[in-house]
């Protein structure tokens, strides 16, 4: 299959058939070059009509055929789009005039999850996709556009009934999932802080005598001051083309950030030690000159004599 880009073929991608010989793993594979994989475009970007109608389906033969039926789609070859690729999905949903997603409905609700997952991404991006549901006849296990295509089914005669993705039932627990798996991983990188720090007893300390650290962390503001809310959040340092870079839990008031390349989290203390003192990085570890540093900032401008 040829992903087309402006009216040529730049990507290819091929899927395994009954006929593929042995030894072939996985359903797909895609293109290849000497020095490693050309990186794949989004499948049906070429159809996006300015002002039209958009629609994000599942699979590579599910966007075919809805192309064939004269809608433009696009499709992530999976159930959602890569995360580097979330910004040029993004910046094509906003051409349509309305975007729905279709994808495979199905006994685990796996293209459900997906879609709602790429639907919240361009929710938070300022964009309002709606969700359709294909209808499945009792005993089936799954039906894809594909199916519902061949079968005389219209397409737009789903859109009536499609639903707001923040309405959807599953729309909550996802981001509940999504905002624990981020706090796992805040924990996580606190598990690893504390045993490097463990390692390293009996190294050289900073000078100085340093107030109890309990007590500096009672001068703070909680964590949501600094980043005006909780949950997946639009980072208020680097912003955010695709939305939902930026994971803060308000109860342990810790955070963490998905930016592509500044990865990292952890309390308000290495919040400010990050982001307004920039004296390290969000993956590097609060310690050192950096730590007696941010702690006196702390001091002079939420303790006493900041008041």
């Amino acid at each position: 299959f040829p992903y087309l880009q402006d009216g040529k073929p730049r990507y290819f991608i091929g899927r395994k058939t009954d006929h593929t010989a042995d030894g072939l793993a996985g359903k797909y594979i895609k293109q290849k070059r000497m020095n490693g994989a050309i990186q794949e475009p989004i499948y049906g970007a070429d159809t996006v009509l300015a002002g039209e109608p958009l629609i994000i389906t599942e699979g590579i033969t599910d966007a075919i055929i809805a192309h064939q039926a004269g809608y433009p789609c696009i499709s992530p070859v999976t159930i959602r789009f890569k995360q580097d690729r979330v910004g040029d999905m993004v910046e094509l949903c906003g051409k349509a005039s309305e975007l729905y997603l279709i994808m495979d409905n199905e006994d685990n609700d796996a293209g459900l999850k997906g879609a709602v997952d790429t639907g919240l991404t361009l929710a938070r991006a300022g964009l309002e996709p709606y969700l359709c549901t294909i209808p499945r006849a009792e005993g089936e296990e799954k039906v894809d556009l594909n199916d519902f295509i061949r079968a005389g089914g219209v397409p737009a005669e789903l859109f009536p009934d499609a639903v707001y993705v923040e309405d959807h039932p599953l729309a909550e627990e996802r981001v509940r999932e999504q905002i624990s798996a981020a706090a796992r991983q805040i924990r996580r990188d606190e598990v690893q802080k504390r045993t490097k720090h463990a390692r390293r007893r009996g190294g050289k300390q900073p000078q100085g005598l340093l107030p109890d650290i309990g007590a500096v962390k009672q001068m703070l503001p909680p964590i949501t001051y600094f980043t005006g809310g909780e949950g997946l959040l639009v980072h208020p340092v680097y912003g955010s083309k695709s939305g939902g870079n930026l994971s803060v839990d308000g109860r342990r008031d810790m955070w963490y950030c998905f930016h592509k390349g500044n990865e990292g989290g952890g309390d308000v203390l290495k919040w400010i030690a990050v982001y307004e003192l920039e004296l390290i990085s969000e993956g590097e570890d609060l310690r050192g000159e950096a730590f007696v540093k941010t702690v006196r900032y702390v001091e002079e401008k939420y303790g006493e004599k900041g008041k």
